[in-house]
């Protein structure tokens, strides 16, 4: 479910998360990221690493597993604003 649709969305959001960088506090979609995964939680602690877009996906699939609620475009949020303020690029 989640799965699906993030593959289809996820090069449209990585260009998006990308293109216009500001800090994590003033990200309008940090309200969406606190109320979905604040929950179980302290913000601090789920970003205390930065992932790969494959890696996030792994950590909010086995979150949803684990009882996460959140409606498909809410966890597309998400998954926007931790890539854009946590993600991890490869260059190499």
């Amino acid at each position: 479910m989640f799965g699906l649709a993030l593959m289809a969305t996820a090069p449209v959001m990585l260009t998006a998360a990308f293109a216009a960088p500001q800090s994590p506090a003033d990200d309008p979609n940090a309200a969406v990221f606190k109320r979905v995964c604040g929950n179980c939680h302290t913000p601090e602690r789920i970003v205390a690493s930065r992932r790969s877009a494959d890696q996030w996906q792994e950590v909010m699939e086995n979150m949803i597993t684990r009882g996460a609620k959140g409606s498909d475009d809410d966890l597309n949020i998400v998954f926007t604003y931790l890539m854009s303020h946590y993600g991890r690029v490869n260059v190499n």
